[in-house]
């Protein structure tokens, strides 16, 4: 058995993934002691690894921590997935990338920092060790069927770091670097378009197939406007020469720039609808019933506030329920 097939197995094996834990943590550790020593900060570790919805909502949270104490240098642990929706905001410091949720629960447990570990929904992103713990609670009764009606994502996650914040309060923000806009200039988009998203982690938050081609087939006969669809499988397969299929090419921060871009933003409950609140797009998002949930608002504020976006939501109905005059009747009042 030659050395190379060796290494190649431990490299697979859970004693090296724990060690690469271990090395992933340590390192961290050290450059936060440094910085700590050498800059005389305060510094706060958010926990909150993934996914895209949930870090864009309660990125407001690092704006309070600087609000509420100048001398506070704020860090986020992050899956590298991600980082590229959190690294440019001015508000956090410094972003760890994590490949494993085992660093995160060795930060958790960390007491020379102030720590702020928000995790709820026993989502391990990590398949090799599967690290398992005690997840954070606001109260006996919540659990991940019926979370919402604690509010929206960044109330539910600022509860859960003991420091409550209002959706009306608090705009989540991308801030998008200029290399991205450059990158975005080089695709040649329309002027004018409408930008949609159209699939989600979760069957029952999307909205009909044939509900989105019936809408998309009304806006090339009624308004002198393309369509570019963003995500990452286009299931969708509509053939017009006014529709521009961008799924599964772009970064996530590409994605962002795209539809800050757009006329109009339509999509459901979904990583992109809270890009589209964080960049201020003009916005319709569909909700339907979810779960046992009746108070469904994920969103803070713009989209909370009713700025630029319009909500539908009846919680006696699901997502794929809602009518396609529905929709469009308010497509036709954003688009001029």
């Amino acid at each position: 058995m030659s050395l190379i097939y060796k290494l190649s197995k431990y490299k697979q094996s859970v004693k090296y993934h724990k060690l690469m834990v271990n090395f992933n943590y340590w390192g961290a550790l050290f450059k936060l002691n440094f910085i700590k020593y050498f800059t005389n900060k305060k510094i706060h570790i958010i926990v909150l690894p993934e996914h895209i919805g949930d870090v864009i909502a309660f990125s407001p949270f690092a704006e309070k921590l600087k609000k509420d104490d100048k001398n506070t240098y704020v860090v986020w642990l992050i899956n590298p997935k991600f980082l590229s929706i959190i690294e440019h905001n001015f508000n956090i410091n410094y972003c760890i990338p994590i490949f494993c949720d085992g660093v995160a629960e060795k930060f958790s447990k960390n007491k020379n920092f102030k720590i702020y570990d928000v995790r709820f929904n026993g989502n391990n992103f990590c398949t090799i060790c599967n690290t398992k713990r005690q997840y954070k609670k606001i109260d006996d009764n919540f659990n991940l069927e019926n979370y919402y009606e604690y509010g929206s994502l960044l109330e539910i996650f600022s509860k859960l770091a003991n420091k409550p914040m209002k959706k009306e309060d608090w705009q989540p923000t991308i801030y998008i670097p200029s290399e991205t806009v450059s990158e975005i200039d080089n695709l040649n988009l329309p002027t004018k378009y409408i930008c949609i998203h159209a699939t989600s982690n979760e069957l029952k938050r999307e909205w009909a197939k044939d509900k989105w081609v019936e809408l998309c087939n009304l806006i090339f006969k009624n308004q002198n406007i393309k369509i570019v669809q963003i995500g990452l499988k286009d299931n969708l397969k509509i053939q017009h020469p006014n529709f521009i299929d961008f799924c599964g090419k772009l970064s996530l921060i590409q994605t962002a720039e795209v539809i800050k871009r757009s006329q109009l933003y339509i999509g459901i409950d979904s990583g992109p609808a809270h890009m589209a609140n964080a960049t201020k797009a003009k916005s319709i998002i569909l909700l339907g019933k979810y779960r046992d949930i009746v108070n469904y608002m994920p969103f803070s504020g713009n989209f909370a506030a009713g700025i630029d976006s319009k909500i539908i939501y009846n919680p006696k109905i699901k997502c794929p329920e809602i009518k396609v005059e529905e929709v469009y009747d308010i497509v036709k009042a954003f688009v001029v």
